[in-house]
């Protein structure tokens, strides 16, 4: 579900940056902003965007790091005739089959590190938007380039706007299970974004630890996680150790077909939210498992 409001991109990124920048500066990205000054505003959902920005940073990132330990991330914004037009040029490898980019679960990092559902997730957000997202090589690395339509406030947006609902997330405890770095990071960032106090780990051993030491208002975790531990073992300690917590468990999965998870899910009543999704149906589920926990401004 989208909550579309009057945004300036250069504004969204901006505030995405600021999420990122010190990971980027003490791994030695540089990034030049090169932002036009007379960019019109446009109607669109403000998390989404932000969900599509951090996953081409993300990549950009780690392409770089990983091709030669730094590099040079320039982001730039532009109008063309009536589209906002967002490049992300780096300059690491290059990709590898630009045909594949945007297919579900491509990736070209190494095992474990990703599952691809990031850019086709934020195909999807795009075109949902009525705008586009590409990748394609330069001289010297990549560049992404999205497409956003420029949608003008009209008088029933703006009434939709007055009475939209958002969600108050603040010093809500988090902990969030997810191995795949890109989906882990996404959600940390953005849940903070929202007022979260967000403590991400990557397995279940992790995960027991943190509960043993801290209280958590709601746990997200993915159903296969790496380790000697699965998603579904963890929830059995939860049921036997941390009880208060089983009921509050959201669980991120791709794999809602295979008779374990089926078995898993059905006797559990676990809420799912089935890979890949948009953050706001994970702000949707949050809202849901802990509503008592949330105030709701109309």
């Amino acid at each position: 579900m989208r909550n579309d409001e009057f945004v300036c991109v250069n504004d969204v990124i901006k505030d995405v940056l600021e999420l990122k920048i010190h990971e980027l500066k003490n791994n030695a990205i540089e990034v030049k902003r090169l932002f036009s000054q007379t960019l019109p505003r446009t109607m669109a959902d403000r998390v989404q965007l932000m969900q599509v920005f951090i996953n081409l940073i993300n990549n950009a990132y780690y392409a770089m790091k990983h091709a030669h330990g730094r590099g040079t991330l320039t982001i730039r914004t532009l109008q063309t005739g009536q589209n906002i037009v967002v490049e992300f040029e780096d300059d690491g490898p290059g990709i590898r089959e630009p045909e594949k980019l945007f297919m579900p679960f491509y990736t070209t990092k190494e095992v474990g590190k990703g599952t691809g559902l990031g850019l086709a997730v934020s195909f999807g957000i795009m075109k949902e938007h009525g705008g586009t997202i590409s990748g394609a090589n330069v001289r010297k690395g990549a560049i992404f380039t999205v497409t956003l339509p420029i949608r003008e406030q009209t008088g029933k947006e703006v009434k939709l706007s007055m009475v939209k609902k958002d969600y108050n997330l603040k010093c809500l405890r988090v902990l969030l299970v997810e191995d795949e770095v890109s989906i882990a990071e996404s959600c940390s960032e953005l849940l903070t974004l929202k007022g979260c106090s967000v403590t991400s780990v990557p397995s279940a051993k992790e995960a027991i630890d943190a509960i043993r030491s801290a209280c958590f208002d709601i746990v997200i975790m993915d159903l296969k996680l790496s380790g000697e531990m699965s998603g579904i073992q963890l929830y059995e300690w939860m049921q036997n150790t941390a009880p208060a917590l089983k009921d509050k468990v959201v669980l991120m999965t791709g794999d809602t077909v295979s008779p374990e998870a089926r078995a898993f899910i059905a006797n559990s009543s676990v809420t799912v939210l089935p890979k890949p999704f948009q953050l706001n149906a994970l702000l949707e589920t949050i809202k849901h498992v802990v509503k008592k926990e949330l105030n709701e401004e109309a």
